[in-house]
C-alpha cells in the first residue's frame, strides 16, 4: 500500500543504521513490526500469573491429548 507521511529523517537514518537495514521502507516496516512485537509481549506478561493451577494441563492430561490428535497422523494442520 502506497502511501505519502512526513517522517523526520534522522529517526529512520538511525533505525537503518542500528538495525542495518538499506532501504526507508525496510526501517519503516521493521518499526511497526517491532511495535505490534513489543505490545503483543506486553500482553501476554499481564496473563503472568493469572491462571489457576487447575487451569493447567497435567503432563498425563497433555499425553492423552496427544494420542487423541490425529492430525499429526494424517498430516492435517
Amino acid at each position: 500500500m502506497k502511501t505519502l507521511v512526513d517522517i523526520s529523517a534522522g529517526a529512520i537514518q538511525e533505525v537503518q543504521k542500528i538495525y542495518h537495514l538499506r532501504t526507508k521502507k525496510a526501517a519503516i516496516e521493521f518499526a511497526l513490526n517491532e511495535v505490534i512485537r513489543m505490545k503483543k509481549l506486553r500482553d501476554l506478561a499481564e496473563l503472568s500469573g493469572t491462571f489457576k493451577d487447575s487451569e493447567i494441563m497435567s503432563q498425563a492430561e497433555l499425553k492423552k491429548m496427544r494420542k487423541r490428535d490425529t492430525s499429526r497422523v494424517f498430516g492435517i494442520h
